[in-house]
């Protein structure tokens, strides 16, 4: 739902300045837009910030299986090195 309120505010903002609309109302609705805009994405950001860490979760997961994969496969190859220096610098990142 926030996703959607915050897409459909995006879209009639788009429509409101494309049409060069402002000209008519001395931005009058570009202000009232602008506010409707601002409380959307406050709604929105916890929903976006929830969404991205599971996947973050589910990312970190798979890369974790990748890593051993690789390592069983091939040993501790370039290839091993090269993701496991990506998974130590994100989680050194998170700190």
């Amino acid at each position: 739902d926030a996703a959607v309120a915050l897409g459909n505010t995006i879209n009639e903002m788009d429509k409101y300045y494309t049409q060069e609309n402002y000209k008519d109302d001395a931005f009058a609705k570009g202000k009232t837009l602008h506010q409707t805009f601002l409380k959307n994405l406050e709604a929105f950001e916890p929903v976006a910030e929830s969404y991205h860490a599971a996947i973050q979760e589910i990312n970190d997961k798979r890369q974790l299986a990748e890593l051993k994969n690789i390592e069983e496969r091939e040993g501790k190859t370039f290839h091993y090195y090269s993701l496991a220096v990506m998974i130590s610098a994100k989680q050194i990142n998170n700190l």
